[in-house]
């Protein structure tokens, strides 16, 4: 076989094996959105609140490039969009995925997967008197419990239980 009908069925047998792209949401990998009592929960980052979303990409000092509105480019990917899971560092994909943001009265959550394992990160936010919001505490989460994560995080963020996947910032 000639190297030029060669690389064809290479290319074919490439996407056979790698997969093919599918549309942003579409990935079954995704958890699902959580389904709490009281709690808005969004699949959409542009539907967490402007300061919230400035300060959770501020803290991805990893990320090189600003888009035209100042946020970071390559800092989170969209739910169901492609992102770098693994541990190699990889310039040409963000290195976490958003997942959901959940609101309960002046609390809000974001929830985003990062590479490098599988595993989530559980952000509180809590309105202070002024109404700005402070980073309060990030726990790692499984994806298959996030959703009990972010109830014990909404009633108490000091929770002993969430203690040992807790990152104080």
């Amino acid at each position: 076989m000639t190297a030029a009908r060669f690389l064809p069925l290479l290319f074919v047998l490439t996407l056979a094996a790698c997969g093919t792209p599918r549309e942003e949401g579409q990935d079954s990998a995704s958890p699902p959105l959580c389904a709490l009592p009281n709690v808005e929960a969004s699949g959409s980052f542009d539907k967490t609140p402007p300061q919230v979303a400035t300060d959770l990409l501020s803290r991805f000092p990893d990320v090189p490039t600003l888009d035209s509105a100042g946020r970071s480019e390559l800092a989170l990917a969209p739910r169901g969009g492609f992102f770098n899971a693994s541990t190699t560092r990889s310039s040409l994909l963000p290195n976490r995925r958003f997942v959901a943001t959940l609101r309960h009265a002046g609390d809000v959550i974001v929830v985003y997967e990062h590479g490098g394992g599988p595993h989530l990160h559980v952000v509180l936010y809590r309105q202070g008197d002024g109404g700005a919001y402070h980073a309060f505490a990030n726990v790692v989460s499984d994806a298959k419990v996030y959703c009990e994560t972010a109830t014990r995080l909404f009633a108490n963020p000091r929770d002993p239980a969430l203690w040992f996947s807790r990152i104080d910032w």
